[in-house]
């Protein structure tokens, strides 16, 4: 799944995998590697994109904390995304 900035990758990296990789390493390595052509397996019958912001629970007496979130479907497949990038729901 795709981050928002490389400085965010640094992080999360960090955090999930406990290994430091600096953003400027994780750059130059993206910019090395070599991307196959992507192949249609179908016809694309169906696209939906939306976006908006979302408001997510917090204790009482917390300050409220809003997330940008993004959903699309393509066919029979969807997912929705905070802006952490973090799948919420997927099906």
């Amino acid at each position: 799944m795709a981050n928002e900035s490389f400085a965010n990758a640094e992080k999360d990296l960090k955090m999930l995998t406990g290994i430091y990789v600096p953003h400027s390493t994780q750059h130059r390595l993206l910019e090395r590697y070599q991307f196959p052509e992507a192949e249609a397996t179908e016809q694309v019958k169906a696209l939906s994109i939306d976006g908006g912001n979302v408001r997510l629970r917090t204790a009482l007496g917390e300050e409220s904390i809003w997330r940008n979130y993004k959903a699309v479907k393509l066919n029979q497949y969807s997912g929705q995304f905070l802006s952490s990038q973090s799948t919420i729901r997927q099906d």
